[in-house]
């Protein structure tokens, strides 16, 4: 998809996120990374998740710095971005809102036409039942009445989610001490139950029903 808009547009994806995002949802400090690098000052983050690639034993200890992971494997080159807590934070209160798209592209968005059409299949870890605890989407989850986006990559995770209702905007970030990760290296997004509780604090009449443990 990047290399399609590309072509069509004639311009590089960082700069297209930069004239089509970051600047007219006023992020200014959201940037497009081509390297590894992160600008300073860096939250940094550890992980144990290479364990089961390694076939470690459970028993033997392993963490490791990944800071400075790129992930730019899964996605166009340009589209990799950092950001500060108050974007993250702005683009709840703002991408969410619908301030840069159509009525059209909203309504895709946060439409909830997959609940009780998507369901669980054999060998597939994430095909689950779409209800309204957790739906997904454009782009984004719907659960309950708010908007969010909660990512989980390389040590690092994230929420943030707004309820359009109350125009309420919460913006979540964490890493992880070794304890957090599985024998496996698994681990969950820790930023789920933290933004749970803060919803359900600013606004207890929409509280999100993902778990608050």
């Amino acid at each position: 998809m990047g290399l399609a808009l590309e072509k069509i547009t004639g311009k590089p994806v960082e700069e297209l996120l930069r004239e089509r995002i970051s600047e007219p949802l006023g992020l200014k400090n959201t940037v497009s990374n081509l390297t590894a690098a992160i600008p300073e000052p860096a939250l940094h983050a550890y992980s144990s998740e290479r364990r089961g690639i390694l076939n470690l034993p459970p028993a033997t200890p392993f963490y490791e710095e990944t800071t400075g992971w790129n992930p730019s494997w899964s996605i166009t080159h340009g589209a990799i971005q950092t950001s500060n807590i108050y974007d993250v934070e702005a683009t709840g209160r703002k991408l969410f809102a619908g301030e840069t798209l159509s009525k059209e592209s909203y309504e895709t968005m946060t439409s909830t036409r997959l609940r009780g059409v998507a369901r669980p299949l054999p060998g597939c870890a994430t095909c689950v039942e779409m209800s309204e605890r957790y739906t997904y989407g454009m782009g984004v989850v719907l659960t309950g009445d708010w908007i969010v986006q909660n990512p989980l990559f390389n040590g690092y995770a994230a929420v943030v989610g707004y309820l359009p209702g109350e125009k309420v905007s919460i913006a979540v970030a964490v890493t992880y001490k070794a304890e957090a990760f599985g024998p496996d290296g698994s681990y969950d997004n820790s930023g789920n139950p933290i933004f749970a509780r803060i919803g359900a604090l600013m606004a207890p009449d929409h509280a999100p029903p993902i778990p608050r443990d």
